[in-house]
């Protein structure tokens, strides 16, 4: 059907390469999930593209609706709309369950290895064994019909709904005249990088088949018969995959696209012009009218500096706060802090203030950011009363509690030569800050580089911090819950053959794996309220960690911009919900 244009030309500045140049499977930043969430893909869930809490909650997309649920909470029944087309060359082409298969079968590609799909598909029965070769397709996967995908998990976990929120479960269609070729239209466009230069195989990425409101300028003349290594790509997109090589992006209204059947997005801009890595600083084209949008990172303090002091200025700023957190975790295994009240006392002698100035952002008292939760915890804190800058007397108090202390000092052996694990050691801007509390207390901290991932380093404390890849609250708590081969610097949940395979001396520590399964099988406001709580057992019954500051995200706008909205699951703009003054 044919488009109105709502207005004209949104014109966006993204100050980061185009590292896997818009591959769905193979995009592993926040700002090209939100370009391809916003505009080019569809998935069975999605995100609304608003702030706060609502704008972290998956809601149905591609799906006709919420996914239904067995009754042991393992097995997920996605339906799809009828009559959903992809953009041309394939408008003809209706998106169907295979195709949704076919994208999951592809993010589990040993050459994708570096996306994100394995970190979070392994949740699916199979993947994880056709990940590693051992199977040759999914088996928690099937297509009881043309329009019906269902999934059958490991463990019962409701952040399904957010992993098929995410591009790599993007729908990849049939290649024409072969319905047989496993990976459709992205077969022979794999994905390979070091990083270091250009990628030696660039992704699907510049032969993509939209299925969202836009697509890439020129797609319509993709020819999916020719062999892949002839293939031209789509005209509208130059890749900046590196700092020194800027590229653009250009998207056009998707004629395939009907408005009746996406609730989500609202499609406000007739045409998305993307500069990638532009080699001009884009804040004084912003000002000057060239440019609507920046994204990909948040502004030099001067420039916010600047907008905040101007009363015209100010109207132009977004800020929220984002998808991660900083904060220190304590090995619960690892002496002197494998006993409760001395990671208590250095919880409590920390000045988080000053840590958290050091990095630049704001103090938090919790782990998960508040929009996660829907800000239940944003008055909450285990810490003394407006003492972010540390309580010695109360730690010391504290101290005195432990095996390990006299007098309120740590007095043991144990005490002495304590590994702090802190990238650039002794550089580190935490560093001084660390120090002071510890030695306040009796500790004598020995900063070193380390991989706190290895449980043979021994760290007792580790200079930290994590980032959601999608909105959900579970997400932050990953790094605290055992895993035979996660990141778990703090140890917790680790099995006595681990301990005793590592070299500790304890053969029990604390667990939040139960904690964990029972919040993670909730949804909404309940799975909220169930992660506050494991939020205020991680930090204050536990002390396994140190909340230091959330990431905040700021982004600046164009006069030119009379309609604008930033997307909490992912902190870029939504592009699809900005409009431009004609």
């Amino acid at each position: 059907m044919s488009i109105e244009p709502s207005n004209g030309i949104l014109r966006v500045a993204l100050t980061e390469p185009a590292y896997q140049g818009f591959d769905p499977q193979a995009s592993y930043t926040q700002a090209q999930f939100e370009v391809l969430r916003c505009c080019l893909v569809r998935t069975l869930m999605s995100y609304r593209g608003v702030e706060d809490f609502p704008g972290t909650q998956p809601v149905p997309d591609l799906a006709t609706g919420p996914p239904s649920v067995s009754s042991d909470g393992k097995t997920w029944t996605f339906h799809l709309k009828h009559g959903i087309h992809y953009a041309p060359p394939l408008e003809d082409v209706e998106v169907t369950a295979g195709d949704v298969v076919r994208a999951l079968i592809r993010a589990g590609l040993p050459a994708l290895s570096g996306g994100p799909g394995p970190g979070y598909l392994g949740l699916v029965q199979g993947f994880s064994e056709y990940a590693h070769g051992k199977a040759d397709a999914i088996a928690g996967i099937s297509t009881p019909d043309r329009y019906t995908v269902q999934v059958k998990e490991s463990r019962a976990d409701r952040s399904i709904e957010h992993v098929f929120a995410m591009p790599f479960t993007a729908p990849i269609p049939p290649m024409p005249g072969d319905s047989s070729d496993v990976l459709g239209t992205a077969s022979g466009h794999p994905f390979a990088s070091d990083f270091q230069g250009p990628p030696d195989a660039p992704g699907y990425g510049p032969f993509l088949v939209a299925t969202g409101p836009y697509m890439i300028e020129g797609a319509q003349h993709l020819d999916f018969s020719a062999p892949p290594a002839t293939q031209v790509p789509v005209s509208g997109f130059s890749p900046g995959w590196l700092f020194d090589d800027p590229g653009t992006l250009t998207l056009v209204r998707n004629p395939s696209w009907e408005a009746s059947s996406d609730t989500i997005r609202p499609a406000r801009a007739a045409r998305i012009e993307i500069s990638i890595v532009p080699a001009a600083d884009p804040y004084p084209q912003l000002e000057t009218g060239s440019v609507d949008v920046i994204m990909g990172e948040n502004p030099a303090a001067a420039v916010q500096r600047r907008y905040q002091r101007s009363e015209t200025l100010r109207q132009r700023i977004t800020e929220t706060t984002g998808g991660s957190s900083r904060f220190i975790t304590l090995n619960v295994a690892q002496p002197p802090v494998d006993d409760v009240h001395v990671r208590r006392a250095i919880s409590l002698v920390l000045d988080r203030r000053a840590l958290a100035t050091s990095v630049g952002e704001p103090t938090t008292s919790h782990l998960i950011p508040d929009p996660l939760l829907g800000s239940l915890l944003s008055s909450w804190t285990p810490f003394p009363p407006a003492s972010d800058s540390g309580d010695l007397a109360a730690a010391r108090a504290e101290m005195s509690k432990s095996r390990y202390g006299t007098g309120g000092r740590c007095t043991d052996p144990a005490c002495r030569s304590v590994v702090v694990g802190v990238f650039q050691a002794e550089h580190h801007p935490l560093a001084p800050t660390i120090r002071a509390g510890l030695q306040s207390i009796g500790i004598r901290p020995v900063f070193r580089q380390v991989d706190c991932a290895d449980p043979r380093e021994r760290q007792a404390l580790c200079a930290t911090g994590w980032f959601a890849d999608f909105p959900s609250a579970g997400n932050m708590v990953i790094p605290f819950v055992a895993s035979e081969e996660g990141y778990n610097p703090s140890h917790l949940g680790s099995s006595a053959r681990q301990l005793a395979q590592w070299g500790y001396a304890t053969q029990h520590v604390p667990t939040i794996d139960s904690d964990y399964g029972r919040c993670a099988a909730l949804s909404g406001v309940q799975a909220a309220l169930c992660w506050a709580r494991l939020d205020q057992l991680l930090t204050s019954e536990l002390a396994a960690l140190i909340p230091i500051s959330s990431g905040n995200v700021v982004r600046l706008r164009g006069a030119g911009v009379s309609a604008y909205s930033l997307d909490q699951a992912f902190g870029e703009p939504s592009l699809d919900r900005i409009s431009v003054k004609p």
